[in-house]
């Protein structure tokens, strides 16, 4: 995107955002298509093999869980003491 002053990025911001959020549709649906393609190709010919996770799982994986409930209580509980300024 050009350098723009402030009234003409602001005014810019509504297209590039509708632009950037059509193209990740279109990649959605493109890596979706892809998947199923790719899955109902190989099933037969052997189980298992086709693309397991989406393209959105490989850009950005989801995070396992370690903490205990516990920990995340007390984790919570010391941000809002910082919130209201006890700590």
């Amino acid at each position: 995107m050009p350098a723009l002053r402030g009234r003409a990025l602001l005014s810019a911001l509504p297209y590039v955002l509708q632009s950037r959020y059509e193209r990740e549709v279109y990649e959605h649906y493109t890596a979706k298509a892809l998947q199923t393609l790719t899955e109902n190709t190989s099933r037969p010919m052997s189980p298992g093999s086709y693309i397991q996770r989406g393209y959105s799982e490989l850009l950005r994986p989801q995070r396992e869980e370690t903490r205990t409930a516990d920990d995340v209580i007390g984790g919570i509980k010391s941000r809002l003491r910082q919130i209201g300024g006890e700590e």
